[in-house]
């Protein structure tokens, strides 16, 4: 979660830590654990890495669409043709936004579900449990029926265990709340 507030620009994933390079338009670099070995992997340029082994996702900066890289053999296809404008993996799922609306599928590429009606301006994933700020910068929790966490003016925020951390719109001042609203 907290590297998908970051746009998801570096990502861990075997002996190496991948990066998105915003010294060279974005494009994929890699360096070992230890600091050492920097390179560039591949001229894919994007946001938002995830690694599901033995993949890197990404969202590809020019067409908005996820790609994939395999890491045994380097080779980059298209996951989904939609245009989206965020990605993160969490709990076997690819779960994206796509015209404003938060989407989930399959790791096959399979099985599109809109999650939500909701405009969606964040989200998070923690447990097994969706979190979203919608448009009127309301906290929501996703499940058999949407659930409003807060009345706080929340926009920015990040679910760690069953604390949510976040950055009220009114005041800009960084708060924590129990995943109830408390």
């Amino acid at each position: 979660n907290g590297n998908f507030i970051n746009s998801g620009i570096m990502v861990e994933a075997k002996d190496w830590f991948y990066f998105l390079n915003i010294k060279d338009e974005t494009k994929l670099y890699r360096f070992k654990k230890n600091g050492e070995s920097v390179e560039k992997y591949s001229d894919s340029k994007g946001i938002f890495l995830n690694y599901w082994d033995p993949y890197l996702f990404y969202v590809n900066g020019d067409d908005k669409k996820i790609h994939k890289i395999n890491l045994n053999d380097k080779m980059d296809k298209v996951f989904s043709d939609n245009e989206v404008s965020c990605l993160l993996i969490a709990n076997d799922l690819v779960y994206f936004i796509k015209d404003d609306k938060l989407f989930s599928m399959d790791m096959e590429a399979n099985n599109e579900k809109q999650m939500s009606d909701q405009r969606v301006m964040s989200f998070n994933v923690e447990n097994e449990e969706v979190y979203l700020a919608d448009d009127q910068q309301e906290l929501i929790k996703l499940g058999d029926e949407e659930t409003k966490v807060s009345d706080k003016k929340i926009r920015i925020f990040n679910i760690f265990g069953d604390s949510v951390y976040y950055k009220d719109e009114t005041d800009q001042f960084l708060y924590k709340m129990s995943t109830n609203g408390e």
